[in-house]
């Protein structure tokens, strides 16, 4: 079979936009007090662009699949890359055939249907959440020119990069002090390459401490003492742009030596990303790493002068996350240039 480029399809977007309510501000050390009334902001489709009537069906809770993984985390990391069908079954170790079937029982789409989805959430949320140029997103996402970048995100979004950039502005929230506390006490971190053991999960930011629960309980049956578990969660997707049924999300832990025979599907090898880093610390309910990471592209990149990064986003958790008690305690890592 010769190789060939791997096809994709459409899907929404939605924005940031301002909505009072109740969230938990901080005070000029940018950790968490007590609740009271202020300005937030929420997850909307943007008008004419909301349904799901040509996007793939939702992905799996938890991806259990050995195969799935390997590729998933190839195209993770080459999104600025070529792809192939061919490259991407040799990485997951299955012929072309049976990984195209294999991967599209799996995840409810084909695995060009995932990459697509991957590159354009992706610059999406650079123009979104930064000023990255249009064209630099483009190539950051893998495409070689501008024309076909905003051909491939028009059909996607309904909308080119500058109208999306351009309507995002206009209904942009205003910081409030949470947002201001925030980045008055972000600061930069150079981080090392560090090696993880994690699960990949699907589901809206909402469930992330229903995933920890999952993790840990997992974790347990296997026979691993939690006690010596340092738990680091990964971000991938922007909730202004990601349907919550897709939006990825890895429970993981710091990898501090486990035998291969321990690493067994669902679990895998994985590393946090060696590189510079916006970082805020975050005390007290999940929603607040989002307001953070708001904070973190709205008044810190622009303060200091940087550009949002390829990377992905980071928790690394002070605290068990799966305790069930319903608060955090994080240090929020935001990838910068």
């Amino acid at each position: 079979m010769e190789s060939m480029q791997v096809l994709d399809v459409a899907a929404p977007v939605g924005i940031f936009v301002h909505q009072g309510r109740e969230i938990i501000p901080g005070d000029n050390d940018g950790r968490v007090r007590s609740p009271n009334d202020c300005d937030g902001y929420i997850v909307m489709d943007l008008p004419g662009i909301a349904g799901q009537r040509n996007y793939p069906l939702a992905r799996p809770h938890l991806v259990d699949d050995p195969y799935v993984l390997r590729a998933v985390d190839h195209v993770e990391q080459a999104l600025s890359e070529p792809l192939t069908l061919n490259d991407v079954a040799a990485k997951a170790g299955l012929s072309p055939f049976h990984f195209h079937r294999r991967f599209a029982a799996s995840m409810g789409e084909t695995i060009g249907d995932y990459i697509r989805i991957a590159r354009l959430s992706l610059a999406a949320s650079l123009i979104a959440r930064s000023e990255t140029a249009i064209l630099e997103a483009a190539l950051r996402t893998g495409y070689g020119s501008q024309a076909a970048f905003t051909r491939a995100f028009g059909k996607q979004f309904e909308h080119t990069p500058k109208n999306l950039r351009a309507l995002v502005l206009e209904r942009a929230p205003s910081p409030t002090a949470l947002h201001r506390d925030f980045a008055g006490a972000a600061s930069l971190q150079v981080q090392p390459g560090t090696p993880l053991i994690g699960m990949r999960f699907h589901g809206g930011y909402d469930q992330v401490l229903t995933h920890w629960r999952h993790f840990a309980r997992y974790l347990l049956r296997t026979g691993f003492n939690l006690d010596r578990a340092q738990a680091v969660g990964v971000l991938y997707d922007d909730p202004g742009i990601t349907p919550a049924n897709r939006i990825r999300y890895d429970c993981c832990m710091i990898d501090a030596g486990w035998p291969d025979h321990f690493i067994e599907s669902p679990l895998r090898r994985l590393n946090l990303q060696v590189g510079a880093y916006a970082q805020v610390k975050v005390d007290g309910e999940y929603r607040l790493v989002s307001e953070s990471i708001f904070s973190l592209c709205v008044l810190w990149l622009q303060r200091h002068r940087r550009g949002l990064g390829n990377g992905l986003a980071y928790e690394i958790y002070s605290a068990p996350p799966w305790t069930g008690s319903g608060d955090i305690s994080a240090t929020v890592l935001v990838p910068i240039l």
